[in-house]
């Protein structure tokens, strides 16, 4: 069995207490201001929203790993959309409501029947990677394609179903080893994104676990807003002059066309 889910943020791993859970939820607000740690992060969801935005009409598009649906609203309203989610992941962990329920290993879906897939965030939480794009290329009609949003440098996330981090070159291994062909792979994020990203995602980490273990260092948690803001609004004025190279990507976007 599996458990999959796009990514809700890094210390979902961490099992802290109510409280805590409940302050991150009412904070999520500030997930499009420099407070939020993952500010930086916000490029990774503009670029597979644009993916998903170019999806042909009349299209009928898998979303494996659906969670809420969400990308139903980026695609043309003339395509014939279906979320697939494993069944505890839907009714245990978000209770959601997918179209479909199924494992990403064993695809209840007919053989050449989909146009594209839809891959968000979820290679990384499934323990066979090459079985799932095998089952993938088996669903896809001649010529579909797979749009596919996967981490790299990014923190342990949804443990224990956190597997597996691809480099751009494993990423080429693997859509060769399936039979596709790849469109783009464009890494996401800057050297300096990528780090200062991960250095707020450790201040945030680190102030939660003071918090949670009642630490008299919990009063330095007062200055991670203003210390995040900064950081924040530095790395993204000094990525203006950084070269795109792929060398510290947080992130790939990827576009898979099958052979």
């Amino acid at each position: 069995m599996l458990y999959w889910q796009p990514h809700r943020g890094c210390f979902h791993y961490l099992g802290i207490k109510t409280l805590l859970t409940t302050l991150r939820k009412k904070a999520r607000f500030l997930a499009k201001t420099p407070l939020h740690p993952q500010w930086l992060h916000r490029s990774n969801s503009d670029a597979y929203k644009a993916l998903i935005s170019e999806v042909d009409e009349n299209q009928t598009v898998l979303d494996i790993g659906c969670y809420n649906k969400w990308a139903k609203q980026y695609l043309p309203p003339s395509c014939q959309y279906y979320g697939l989610d494993y069944y505890e992941t839907a009714v245990n962990w978000y209770r959601s409501a997918p179209d479909v329920y199924g494992d990403a290993l064993s695809l209840p879906i007919a053989p050449e029947s989909c146009d594209v897939v839809i891959l968000i965030d979820v290679l990384e939480h499934i323990s066979d990677s090459r079985r799932l794009l095998d089952q993938i290329h088996q669903v896809l009609k001649s010529d579909g394609k797979v749009i596919m949003s996967l981490p790299f440098l990014y923190p342990l996330h949804d443990a224990p179903r956190d597997f597996v981090r691809l480099t751009i070159h494993g990423v080429e291994h693997l859509a060769a080893q399936s039979n596709f062909a790849i469109e783009v792979c464009d890494p996401i994020g800057s050297p300096i994104v990528t780090s200062v990203f991960l250095l707020n995602v450790a201040l945030a980490k680190t102030a939660v676990n003071w918090i949670s273990e009642k630490s008299i260092l919990s009063i330095f948690s007062l200055i991670l807003f203003p210390a995040i803001f900064i950081n924040n609004l530095a790395a993204m004025f000094v990525s203006r002059f950084e070269f795109k190279d792929g060398f510290m990507a947080n992130s790939y976007q990827v576009v898979l066309r099958k052979r």
